[in-house]
């Protein structure tokens, strides 16, 4: 099952830059563990402190109590509880300003036209690399 989602480990320079954006804080969203404790390894390579929670309600307890350390919010779409998409728009009502990527094994398509007037930063169909997740993310916490 893990090949199915992260297909191919990352043969980038990982320790180039890995101390870059050690004062960042990433809170990644997905039911999975095996995605969640991948994607923190792989992220904190990069020198991201990587907050994790398996449920839109945790992510939103999360964000409450540590939006000012958040930089940005990866989420999954489709999770048990409040989907993505409310829990998305929630974490809007906290805070307007959230920088926010979509991870879902929902097509590309049907993710961009759930948000296709959101701020989302960038969507991400699972499987995806985790190279392309990190520069993305390095992207989007480095666009002010």
């Amino acid at each position: 099952m893990l090949q199915n989602v992260l297909c191919k480990f990352p043969y980038l320079q990982l320790w180039t830059n890995m101390n870059r954006h050690n004062n960042k804080t990433i809170l990644f969203v997905d039911d999975v563990k095996s995605i969640r404790t991948l994607v923190k390894f792989f992220l904190s390579q990069y020198g991201y402190t990587v907050l994790t929670a398996a449920t839109g309600d945790e992510a939103l307890a999360l964000y409450r109590t540590k939006k000012s350390e958040i930089e940005l919010i990866i989420l999954d779409l489709i999770m048990p509880g409040i989907s993505g998409k409310k829990c998305f728009a929630e974490l809007l009502n906290i805070n307007p300003k959230a920088k926010v990527v979509i991870a879902t094994g929902d097509t590309e398509a049907l993710a961009s036209h759930l948000f296709r007037t959101s701020n989302i930063r960038a969507i991400f169909q699972k499987p995806f690399e985790i190279d392309e997740l990190a520069e993305t993310v390095r992207r989007v916490i480095e666009d002010n």
